[in-house]
């Protein structure tokens, strides 16, 4: 239905409460999987975050339809394509090629710090939004 009202009515009030709702439909779902708990495995936390920018996209866009005076799109563009879609695809293919090359499903240094770069990329690119 959200979708539906996004792609008619991309600016009408009624798109932007949807968008909040379906931020707090899927932000209960992420803490229902309790995330948090898997703090010592970045393989994990970070699919984690990823997800968890799901909500967040959809919440900023929500706000921007209905506050447009406060916040553009750009931000939840930008959470959704580069932190979600980008972070959530550079962990899956990272947790893939590590299985598939039979070693140990463990974040090395540089693992590491590319996750960081994606993670403040997007950090940066929000907040510039601001």
């Amino acid at each position: 239905m959200t979708l539906l009202l996004w792609v008619l009515l991309p600016l009408h009030a009624l798109t932007g409460f949807s968008l909040l709702g379906v931020a707090l439909l899927h932000a209960i779902r992420l803490w229902r999987w309790r995330g948090i708990e898997t703090g010592s495995e970045p393989l994990v936390w970070v699919l984690n975050l990823a997800y968890l920018l799901l909500p967040l996209g959809a919440f900023l866009e929500g706000l921007s339809i209905i506050r447009p005076d406060l916040l553009g799109t750009g931000p939840a563009l930008h959470v959704w394509m580069v932190g979600a879609l980008g972070l959530m695809t550079l962990v899956v293919m990272t947790r893939a090629t590590l299985g598939h090359t039979g070693q140990s499903l463990v974040a090395g240094a540089g693992t590491k710090a590319l996750f960081w770069m994606v993670i403040g990329s997007t950090l940066s690119r929000v907040l510039a939004g601001f």
